[in-house]
Formats: structure tokens, C-alpha cells, sequence
């Protein structure tokens, strides 16, 4: 299971994710940590889920694109359209070469969906490349999640906006993608894994000029944690009696056998 997700406000771009990666073999599922955020250039972030193999191949195709300037243009049309070629590109050129050595018509074909990022001139946008190679431009909507995780994520923010949550500020939207991150890795323990990983897109100064883009260091992710728990413990202490003093274990899921 995987949990990506981008959100945009007037100060930027936040793109996080949590770092979970599962290797399957015949004998046992092995669980991984992995980074699933890449900077492809200057103004553009992407990050990846799905099988392994298609997910790389993906990314290295990205990369090349963005090596050559093929990600660069006077329109983002343009610029969406290369990335979305050269990402279903790859991705059928991937299972095409794995499919065939499977061999075993039950097992789950290799897939992967991306969101990719970035500023045009002043302008943020994202795109989400589904599993079938389709797109959807999301800046409008201001938020996208992907990863079989992703309900988590829209139940949230659908939740948020209802009581009229800003995210005017950069460091409110990294607060509150770390927040649904934290809240959905605790509620399935076992698919969904820290650390939380955040980067930022700070919009650019001027019509010629670069976003600044930062990885979040762990000291700031701890930072972020620390704001959310005092967040948190301000909620409970607002509702005396409702709360336990000692909060019930995560809900334990059967082990498959």
C-alpha cells in the first residue's frame, strides 16, 4: 500500500508520501522503506507507485526527458503532454518485458500511477498519470492523492474543508499533508509506513525565476510531528471525559497465511 499526495496554496506546492515498499517473493512479503519523491529539474517534482519495475522504468524515462530539456516549453499543454507520453511509454514497455516470464495468469499485473508537479512561468500545476495511462490535471481542485491508500487522504481533506481549514501558507500545507500521512500510517500499521516524507515548491519571485524546492530535512519532519501532537492534545484537553488518558492499541490485522 502507498499513500502520495500534493497540495497546492497560494505560497506553493507540498508533495508527500509515506515510504512504505513491499518486496513479494514465493516464501513471504518483505517489508521495505523506500523514497517515492524525485526531482526530476528545476520546477518539476514527481513521485511514483505501483510495481517496482514499472515505477523505475517510469522514473528513468522521466529523468531523460528532463536531462534532454524535453520538459521545458512555452506551453504546459505541451509540457504535460511530454510527460504523460513518456511515462505511458515507458510504463507498457516495463510490462511488456515482465509480463511474458510471469507466466501465471493469477498473479496481479505490474501497474504504477504517478503525480507529477511543477511551476509554468508562475503558475503551479499537477498531474496525476493513472494506472490505464490516462491524466488529470489537478491544480484546480488544489489537492490529489494516489496509492491504494488514497481514500484515506480524501476522506481527510474532505473532512478539513468542511470546517473551513486554510492553507494559505506553505508551512500549513506541509503541517497538513504531514497530519493525514501520520493519521493514515497509525491507522493501517501494517500496509502503510513512516517516515514521512515532504517536499516543498516555493512559487517562484518572478516570470523568469526557478521555485525554490526543499527536501524536509528530519529535524523539520520532527518539528511538524511535534506541532501536530500539540495540535492534537489541545483537542483533547478541550473535551474533558471524552478522551482516554491511555489512547487503545492500533487495531491488529490477521497476518495472511
Amino acid at each position: 500500500m502507498t499513500l502520495i499526495l500534493a497540495l497546492t496554496c497560494p505560497q506553493g506546492i507540498v508533495l508527500a508520501s509515506d515510504s512504505a515498499s513491499t518486496a513479494e517473493t514465493f516464501i513471504q512479503e518483505t517489508h521495505l522503506v523506500t523514497k517515492k519523491i524525485f526531482q526530476l529539474d528545476d520546477r518539476i517534482l514527481a513521485a511514483g507507485s505501483g510495481t517496482d519495475c514499472v515505477t523505475s522504468a517510469v522514473r528513468s524515462r522521466l529523468e531523460e526527458l528532463a536531462k534532454a530539456n524535453q520538459l521545458r516549453g512555452n506551453s504546459l499543454k505541451e509540457i504535460q503532454a511530454r510527460v504523460a507520453k513518456g511515462a505511458h511509454e515507458a510504463a507498457k514497455a516495463a510490462r511488456d518485458l515482465w509480463l511474458p516470464p510471469l507466466g501465471d495468469e493469477k498473479r496481479d499485473p505490474p501497474v504504477s500511477e504517478f503525480v507529477v508537479c511543477g511551476y509554468h512561468v508562475e503558475n503551479p500545476w499537477v498531474l496525476e498519470i493513472h494506472r490505464n495511462g490516462t491524466v488529470a490535471p489537478r491544480e484546480k481542485e488544489g489537492f490529489t492523492a494516489i496509492g491504494s491508500g488514497d481514500t484515506f487522504a480524501y476522506f481527510s481533506v474532505a473532512n478539513w474543508r468542511r470546517w473551513g481549514i486554510k492553507m494559505d501558507k506553505l508551512d500549513h500545507a506541509a503541517l497538513v499533508a504531514f497530519s493525514l500521512l501520520d493519521d493514515a500510517i497509525h491507522a493501517a500499521p501494517r500496509w502503510l509506513r513512516g517516515p514521512v516524507q515532504i517536499w516543498m515548491m516555493t512559487k517562484p519571485i518572478s516570470t523568469s525565476a526557478a521555485p525554490k524546492i526543499e527536501e524536509l530535512s528530519k529535524a523539520k519532519i520532527d518539528a511538524l510531528e511535534t506541532t501536530y501532537a500539540t495540535w492534537r492534545t489541545a483537542q483533547i484537553d478541550s473535551l474533558p471525559g471524552l478522551f482516554d488518558a491511555q489512547p487503545a492499541p492500533a487495531i491488529s490485522v490477521p497476518q495472511q497465511t
